[in-house]
């Protein structure tokens, strides 16, 4: 009997690929980032507060149905499903087309934890990696002797800057790809052709940015490198900002929540100055590898196995992999996991910043894995296994903790929103997150966020969705603000008259408590609560 070609393979893990983040979209609920960048997709523009466009373009098809999870993550899907074509393309570019080396590649760029979920949750993410697939397999393409393609690599990169800056990174990919695997190509036009394709196509977004204070840019170096939030100037003026508590309000902590009061005391004290730890930064550097290597999954097995290997200089596998690209992909690979290696030693880097590295590293693996393609296949079935059980797990939490980060993440905001419903007057939230949460769930709402009590937001630096003013408060009268501290926050002009607390519970549903009493301070569902949020109706100080 013959066995399947390889486009044959090619297709079925494709669809086996879209099936499971169909199932996957539609089973778990939305997420707290989600809603915020969704928010985006309703005020197009060439650039916001946090990242560059192309996640609110991408979002677009929340317009289809705004509410439903699915609808919001069918761009997502969309421009995953696109990426596949470049990845299956990069194998054959690199020199992988023998049936079973191809079918490992292909196994491993599509079943890695990375790739599963960043095709369904609308992140910039998946605008990332879908530009980067696109923007290696057209390298590839040029180094393996089509010089032209060097263009095309360019669109890329110009797409991939749109989508996060992390795409800066394939410069210095690139640069050692050329000089290492194509050195006379530099002499030509096409590579300094497809450096001018990604610059024109990111023109428009520092055009933007020079007429926005560089908002974003300035807000994702302090956070990658220092771990802040930069205040653009502008936004100081929109809403008065909050003040440290008063006395007032330390002495009723002191009184109904100890520990809450201790908090906010401690918070109105200066800081001190930070000492350098070297045992610090060996943490950070710990758990920087611990965030990046299980991104893999169970596809770790073949992996280790690998390592081990090559430890004990055991035979190797015939390496496919043609010499011109192969400096590209250990390039691809390298970069990304040092670059935020070493930022991880000044302050904390989330797993998802440096998972692009699974691209380049993939096809470097992939003729192990294919000398153990059915133990591959086992371990990619893992990997779908227990990212449908998480689905399910976030659709019906069964047994989970009240401190389950799925759990808080996805649960009672709706509740949330319908209680909001019935108050009058505008309602405020401390938090962007709860902001996007609360006008997802009730866009009715039009909760808005309350600057200086967390950090600012595209919420803030939109004038639209700022349109009050201290001034237009105090004349139309009384507002609502929607807290997760434990005191009503002191607000410059106003005070506060009326308050519940207001608690989620699994099982339960929302539970609300009537505030400045002790049960305020209390949880009705001991064990179970999950959220506490305090509501508070302020009016003018007169």
């Amino acid at each position: 009997m013959r066995a399947p070609s390889l486009l044959t393979h090619t297709l079925l893990i494709f669809a086996v690929v879209v099936a499971l983040r169909l199932v996957l979209a539609a089973l778990v609920p939305i997420v707290q980032d989600e809603t915020y960048y969704l928010a985006w997709a309703t005020a197009p523009d060439w650039g916001y507060f946090d990242h560059p466009p192309a996640v609110a373009w991408i979002g677009a098809t929340i317009g289809l149905s705004w509410g439903s999870p699915l609808a919001g993550r069918l761009g997502t899907m969309l421009v995953a499903a696109l990426a596949y074509p470049f990845t299956a393309g990069l194998l054959v570019h690199a020199g992988i087309r023998e049936r079973r080396a191809h079918l490992a590649g292909l196994l491993l760029l599509s079943f890695n934890f990375g790739t599963l979920i960043t095709g369904v949750l609308t992140t910039p993410d998946v605008g990332l990696v879908a530009a980067w697939c696109a923007a290696l397999h057209e390298a590839a393409a040029a180094l393996a002797g089509r010089r032209r393609r060097w263009i095309g690599a360019g669109i890329a990169v110009g797409l991939g800057l749109l989508s996060k800056y992390v795409m800066v990174l394939i410069g210095p990919v690139f640069a050692w790809g050329l000089w290492r695997g194509d050195r006379q190509a530099l002499r030509t036009p096409w590579p300094w052709l497809g450096a001018l394709a990604a610059a024109s196509l990111f023109a428009p977004h520092l055009v933007w940015n020079a007429h926005h204070e560089w908002v974003p840019i300035r807000f994702q170096l302090r956070r990658g490198f220092q771990g802040t939030h930069d205040v653009p100037s502008g936004l100081a003026t929109r809403l008065p900002w909050a003040r440290p508590p008063g006395e007032a309000e330390l002495a009723l902590g002191r009184w109904f929540a100890p520990k809450a009061a201790a908090s906010a005391a401690e918070s109105t004290r200066p800081p001190e100055p930070e000492r350098p730890s070297s045992r610090g930064a060996f943490a950070r550097a710990d758990a920087y590898l611990r965030a990046v290597l299980p991104v893999w999954g169970a596809l770790l097995v073949p992996i280790v196995q690998l390592a081990s290997r090559r430890l004990r200089r055991l035979p190797r596998a015939p390496d496919p992999i043609d010499g011109r690209v192969r400096p590209l992909l250990l390039a691809a690979a390298v970069v990304p996991v040092a670059f935020f290696g070493l930022v991880s030693l000044e302050s904390v880097v989330e797993a998802n910043w440096p998972a692009v590295y699974v691209i380049g590293a993939a096809p470097l693996l992939a003729a192990f894995c294919a000398t153990r393609l059915r133990e591959t296949v086992v371990c990619c079935a893992i990997n779908a296994a227990l990212v449908l059980a998480l689905a399910v797990y976030a659709r019906v939490p069964l047994g989970a903790g009240v401190d389950n980060r799925v759990v808080r993440e996805l649960y009672g905001y709706r509740e949330l929103a319908a209680r909001l419903g019935a108050l009058e007057g505008p309602i405020f939230a401390g938090h962007h997150q709860l902001v996007a949460e609360l006008n997802f769930h009730a866009p009715r709402l039009r909760v808005r966020q309350w600057p200086g009590l967390r950090r600012p937001s595209e919420y803030l630096r939109r004038a639209e969705w700022t349109p009050d003013t201290a001034q237009s408060l105090a004349a139309d009268g009384s507002f609502w603000l929607v807290t997760v501290d434990w005191l009503p926050p002191r607000l410059q002009g106003f005070e506060p008259v009326d308050a519940f607390a207001a608690h989620y519970c699994l099982g339960k549903g929302l539970v609300t408590v009537a505030a400045f009493s002790a049960a305020t301070f209390e949880r009705p569902c001991p064990g179970s609560a999950v959220h506490r949020w305090l509501v508070i109706r302020y009016v003018p100080v007169r």
